[in-house]
């Protein structure tokens, strides 16, 4: 195990310890030499796997030392960003905390390259496509954080509202999507000025967000709702309602706080299919693209709760946290054809594309 580095507490508060220098730099125009890893959080036992994603072996084990809630990639794959939830000791859950950490960790070899303690509960981050910038939300703050990705310093904040979940970036790093859980809304802001340009409201809890292929329409599960909307990024219209397969007799629907039905999207790199989590039914629906007509749906474990895909779209990956597995999609057949126990409650996951690491 690597254990994550500390943070040390300087004179007027928390300050990142920088423990080497970020590779994260602009995506490359040509395919680069590399390898496709899942890096996978698992949030009851603080930790971070890694996974082969042509073997399907794990590769890694990154001790984190707190609730761990997400983790993504650089888009040159060089650094994985990740967040970890501070215990208050509410005895009421882990969840009410008032703290957390953000963290890069080098993808060669599992180092950490820097931590920032922060005030508020992070949730989902997003990477600007630079590799400059880190987005954190704040579920129980009114501002959002954009902290430097190469040192972990917080260098921005934007006035929001409290309860923001669920962030997206436009490929050209222009426009922030955040959905939020207490407002229902999905906020789009403007990253070069950190302005909203516009407030879509959703009538729900907004859950997780994806972009469609020409990044035309915003696609996203609201917490009561078990489907999926879509809707048009321009005119801010909602142009499908889609319902996922009906579900048994036998399940219902969650009545209480959080109302989690389903969690759990992801668009096909070759943008040809959308994978949303039937996570209530312990399935995932795969629809084709850009028409969501139903292909079929794939048995996966207990509460699947993040969706992602192997750079040639063959490949899909769900986090089961009831099951404390990952499952393994072949999407031609529309099968699973694995499953990999890992750590307690693993949730979010990413496919890194690497392009070097050390054995």
């Amino acid at each position: 195990m690597k254990p994550l580095c500390a943070v040390f507490v300087g004179l007027f508060g928390w300050m990142p310890f920088i423990a080497g220098s970020s590779a994260a730099a602009e995506a490359p125009s040509m395919p680069q030499p590399g390898h496709d890893y899942v890096y996978v959080q698992a949030t009851m036992t603080k930790d971070i796997f890694v996974v082969d994603a042509e073997t399907f072996e794990i590769a890694g084990h990154i001790a984190v030392g707190d609730y761990t809630d997400d983790v993504i990639g650089s888009r040159d794959g060089k650094v994985a960003f990740g967040n970890a939830q501070i215990w208050a000791g509410n005895p009421l859950s882990w969840q009410a905390n008032e703290a957390g950490k953000i963290f890069a960790l080098d993808t060669a070899t599992d180092a950490v390259i820097w931590s920032t303690f922060v005030e508020g509960s992070p949730h989902h981050l997003a990477v600007s496509p630079d590799g400059a910038r880190l987005y954190v939300p704040l579920f129980n703050r009114y501002y959002l954080l954009v902290l430097d990705a190469h040192s972990g310093q917080v260098i921005d904040r934007w006035h929001t509202a409290l309860g923001n979940h669920s962030l997206k970036i436009s490929g050209d790093g222009t426009k922030l999507y955040v959905g939020n859980m207490f407002s229902d809304v999905i906020w789009i802001y403007d990253t070069h000025s950190g302005k909203i340009l516009k407030r879509m409201p959703a009538g729900e809890a907004v859950r997780p967000l994806q972009l469609d292929g020409d990044e035309t329409h915003l696609i996203y599960q609201l917490s009561r709702f078990h489907g999926f909307k879509v809707r048009d990024v321009l005119t801010g219209e909602v142009t499908k309602s889609v319902d996922l397969p009906k579900l048994p007799s036998q399940i219902q629907m969650p009545d209480s706080y959080p109302y989690n039905v389903d969690h759990g999207l992801a668009v096909t790199p070759d943008h040809t299919k959308l994978l949303a989590a039937g996570s209530i039914a312990g399935y995932v629906a795969v629809y084709s693209l850009p028409k969501y007509e139903l292909l079929g749906t794939i048995r996966v474990g207990e509460d699947p709760n993040w969706i992602d895909v192997r750079g040639d779209s063959k490949i899909a990956f769900v986090s089961n946290r009831g099951s404390n597995t990952l499952s393994v999609l072949d999407l031609a057949s529309l099968k699973e054809i694995k499953q990999i126990p890992l750590g307690k409650m693993p949730a979010r996951l990413s496919v890194i594309h690497v392009p070097h690491r050390r054995q």
